[in-house]
């Protein structure tokens, strides 16, 4: 069943989605193969991600992800029973969006991180506040659709996960940060990204959980 995840033609936004199930999935450890797809496991797996802290929200995007190989496997005559039909997954509400204040920005482009690591995952974080992009769109940002117009920068591109168009203007601060990699982003996957994001806001003094997720919601004034 891991192979089929790993080589499901998809979005590179869905296909992140069930890259990330994937890993809950391997560090669940009860289930590897189609025939470990029994409701008792589904069950435990629903249970298992609840006790890592998850929100319904979230944990309803997990058993999408599942459900999405549990129909293929129904299809493919490796199932007889549908978890599914039995069990129900609530799909939770979503919370208040959470964003930085200009204050609790502002404490975090001054912070010191004490490693390169730190720092990057700080830069990279600091590039979408600026700019808005998601962790998908900063992952493929590509330097050659940079455009200059009067000695302003722009950038256009397709997002990732609803191809959309979009055009932003690259504010100074963010041109900054990718002249200091000379413009190359050093982006990490969404998980460790976030994770880290975490050692960075100690170091920042700011008591919320920063997530890649915020960057869409701060507001920058210069």
């Amino acid at each position: 069943m891991f192979e089929r995840i790993q080589v499901r033609k998809v979005k590179p936004g869905t296909k992140q989605n069930h890259l990330t199930c994937l890993s809950a999935l391997k560090k669940f450890g009860k289930i590897e193969t189609f025939n470990d797809l029994t409701l008792r496991n589904v069950k435990l797996f629903d249970d298992f991600l609840h006790k890592q802290g998850y929100v319904q929200t979230t944990v309803h995007k997990y058993h999408k992800s599942l459900r999405t190989y549990i129909n293929e496997g129904m299809s493919l005559e490796k199932l007889s029973l549908h978890p599914y039909l039995t069990f129900r997954v609530k799909k939770g509400t979503s919370q208040k969006r959470k964003y930085l204040t200009q204050e609790e920005l502002n404490k975090l482009i001054i912070a010191e991180m004490d490693n390169r690591s730190l720092e990057q995952v700080k830069d990279c974080f600091l590039f979408s506040c600026y700019n808005g992009p998601s962790h998908i769109d900063l992952k493929n940002f590509d330097v050659k659709k940079i455009i200059e117009i009067d000695g302003k920068y722009f950038y256009e591109d397709n997002r990732i996960k609803s191809g959309i168009n979009y055009k932003i203007v690259l504010l100074t601060p963010a041109m900054d940060i990718l002249r200091k990699y000379n413009f190359k982003l050093p982006v990490i996957s969404l998980t460790q990204f976030n994770m880290r994001l975490k050692i960075v806001a100690l170091h920042a003094t700011i008591k919320k959980n920063l997530t890649s997720h915020m960057t869409k919601h701060c507001i920058y004034s210069f």
